[in-house]
């Protein structure tokens, strides 16, 4: 008699969402009285089911993983939108870089620019008109960004195809000095919680992120209105003073002192 089994794993990006999945898992395994074996680790959790049956796996074990599946993916569409003070997700994306084909893509994860500070914004859709005036407007403050050690990450939901075909037919966007990161599977939206569910492409969301991978910032606009790159630099700087910054504070303004 052999034993045979399935495992998968699935992603989280903090340790109780994590958790709450292994709960929910465990309520519907004892409802198909089948138990598999749960791993969970810091952002993931690992299913596994065995079977020590003769004829190799059976139907209660497909059934079964294929409930799990079912119930990952409601929890990836209803998940919320992760806030300040909770772990940036990982990711692995394509993104595009260049108009020069030779060089146009790279991969990107949250690993990348380490010990940056990172600002990662979001549109909803290539080829469209609120959106271009937005990722020009903070290329052309990212020596502003870069000289207080922070990395900006545009990105969408397009592939890195459709982002390079509208860098080289729009004159503004051409020479933009960032990545523009391709979630094509819409991973990353979904563990940001910031997929839109009507809609299915990316919200207008902005994420400032510290050194260390925390979320620092958060803002969504409505998918039909403009950021204001300007505000999301002077929230940097405030972030960077590590101190009580009032109302309307500006570089250069004194701090508030207790």
């Amino acid at each position: 008699m052999s034993v045979e089994s399935i495992k998968k794993t699935y992603s989280f990006p903090d340790f109780l969402m994590g958790l709450d999945f292994v709960h929910r898992i465990a309520a519907v395994a004892e409802n198909q009285a089948h138990h598999p074996d749960i791993v969970l680790k810091w952002g993931k959790v690992e299913v596994t089911s065995y079977t020590h049956s003769v004829n190799g796996l059976t139907e209660k074990d497909t059934v079964l993983m294929a409930a799990v599946d079912e119930l990952y993916q409601t929890i990836q569409e209803k998940q919320q939108m992760l806030g300040v003070g909770q772990k940036f997700p990982e990711f692995n994306v394509t993104a595009t870089v260049s108009l020069d084909m030779k060089n146009a893509f790279t991969q990107i994860t949250n690993e990348s620019f380490a010990g940056k500070w990172k600002v990662y914004f979001f549109w909803p859709k290539d080829f469209t008109f609120v959106c271009p005036t937005e990722i020009a407007a903070f290329g052309k403050l990212n020596g502003d960004f870069l000289d207080r050690d922070a990395q900006l990450l545009g990105g969408s939901t397009d592939s890195e195809f459709v982002h390079h075909a509208w860098r080289t037919h729009h004159a503004d966007l051409k020479d933009l000095p960032f990545p523009m990161l391709a979630d094509v599977k819409q991973e990353l939206c979904k563990a940001l919680g910031i997929l839109d569910p009507n809609a299915g492409v990316a919200q207008r969301a902005t994420f400032v992120v510290d050194p260390e991978g925390v979320i620092r910032f958060v803002s969504v606009n409505d998918l039909s209105v403009g950021r204001n790159p300007q505000e999301v630099l002077r929230v940097l700087d405030a972030l960077q003073t590590d101190e009580l910054c009032p109302c309307n504070w500006n570089k250069g303004d004194d701090v508030l002192k207790v």
